[in-house]
Formats: structure tokens, C-alpha cells, sequence
């Protein structure tokens, strides 16, 4: 593995608090991979605010590569992984709707109301990205040590806040998965295996076009001298 650049970016801006995201990328042989970890705006109304968390982190994230005075953006990598705590809602009008379809395992009806699957379906977040069909249980909100949803006096409804989606070419998803067993949060913890393709230069042959190129300018150029 040749990590070339492990430059990191926190977003703070007056109008979104302390949420914010962190991004760290490398090269593996020659593909290059960026992956950020993002907390968005809470509360179930701000949609456009999470929305604009979405656009700052993507339009204000730069990496400054050596001596290039053209930084290198989330969307020019090659392999794109973009996850965490984003905050999105479930648009259930009524709160005893959601519990009661998650309780019934009724995911598929509930998911039908999912913020960021609704956001991302319109075009406004996320364009080309992929995740993962969504199988488990609502990651937040729970009381802490259990399995039990938040029974605080502010009764948060559940949320699938914790996502992971990626975009890129060659990249195929092994598992997408909750882990319910760790109760130290009021969120369970997600995760997902991928396998990527990775591009390699086959050194040889790099050589053998490499000399056969410059043959070629130097012939070129001999042909072009004044006689």
C-alpha cells in the first residue's frame, strides 16, 4: 500500500454548530480512495440542513498534493466512501407508527419514508452513489445499555441516522449490517465489508511503451530538424 496524503478537513460553520465532517484519503497502487466520516444537523424538520452539511463537506473538502496548485476533490477520487452519523429522519407522521411497524418488522413500509432515500431519489444529495439495501433495525434512538427505544422525555423517534454508501467503479458490497449487542451508545454501531478493484501498472510493459514512445519523439523530432 503507498499512503502518499493523510490530510484531514473539519467543517465548522456558524450556521451548523459543531456538526461537521473528517476525510482521509490515500492511494493503493494507483487508485486513489478518500473516505469521510460525517455528523450531520439533528431534529426531523431539518432536511435542508443535512442537505447543506451534504454540499459543504463536498464542495469545500480539498487535498493539497505536493507542489499542485489544483487540489484534488472528494469527487475526483477513484473510490468514494462516505459515512456516519447523517441524521436523516423518518417522515412517519406519527411517532407509535414507527416504533409499531419496526417492532413488526414491517422495514420495508417504514423505509418508504426515510429522509435520505427520499433526498437522494429527488436528485438533491448524493447523485451516483450507492448503499446498500437496508435490512436492520432503526439505529437510533435507543436508552443507553439496551435494547429499548429512547424513553427520555423527549421520546426521539426512530431513525436509520447511520449510513455508509460509496460510489466508484469496481466496487461490490459483501454485507451491510447493524450490531445491535453494543449498547454503549444511544445509536447501534453499522458496518460494511466491500470488495474493490484496484488499478495496477503492470511496470514492464510500462516500460517497454514508455521506451517505444520516446523512439517515436525522438525519430519525430530528427525528421523535423532543418536539413
Amino acid at each position: 500500500m503507498n499512503i502518499k496524503h493523510l490530510p484531514n478537513y473539519l467543517m465548522r460553520e456558524p450556521l451548523i454548530g459543531n456538526k461537521g465532517g473528517v476525510s482521509v484519503r490515500f492511494e493503493l497502487h494507483n487508485t486513489s480512495i478518500v473516505f469521510i466520516n460525517a455528523h450531520m444537523a439533528a431534529h426531523v424538520e431539518e432536511v435542508e440542513r443535512r442537505n447543506e452539511d451534504h454540499d459543504l463537506i463536498l464542495a469545500r473538502t480539498d487535498f493539497r498534493l505536493g507542489s499542485s496548485e489544483y487540489p484534488k476533490r472528494i469527487e475526483n477520487h477513484d473510490h468514494i466512501y462516505f459515512f456516519g452519523d447523517m441524521n436523516y429522519r423518518i417522515n412517519k407522521p406519527r411517532e407509535s407508527d414507527i416504533k409499531t411497524l419496526a417492532n413488526k418488522g414491517n422495514l420495508k413500509v417504514l423505509f418508504e419514508y426515510d429522509q435520505l432515500t427520499e433526498q437522494k431519489r429527488i436528485g438533491r444529495i448524493f447523485a451516483n452513489y450507492n448503499e446498500g439495501v437496508i435490512t436492520f433495525q432503526p439505529t437510533f434512538k435507543y436508552d443507553l445499555n439496551s435494547d429499548n427505544w429512547d424513553s427520555s422525555e423527549k421520546m426521539r423517534q426512530p431513525a436509520w441516522c447511520d449510513r455508509i454508501l460509496w460510489k466508484g467503479t469496481g466496487i461490490k458490497q459483501q454485507y451491510y449490517r447493524s450490531h445491535p449487542t453494543l449498547r454503549i451508545s444511544d445509536h447501534k454501531s453499522v458496518s460494511a465489508l466491500f470488495n474493490t478493484r484496484i488499478k495496477v501498472i503492470d511496470s514492464v510493459k510500462y516500460r517497454v511503451i514508455y521506451e517505444e514512445v520516446m523512439k517515436n519523439l525522438d525519430k519525430m523530432e530528427n525528421e523535423n530538424l532543418p536539413q
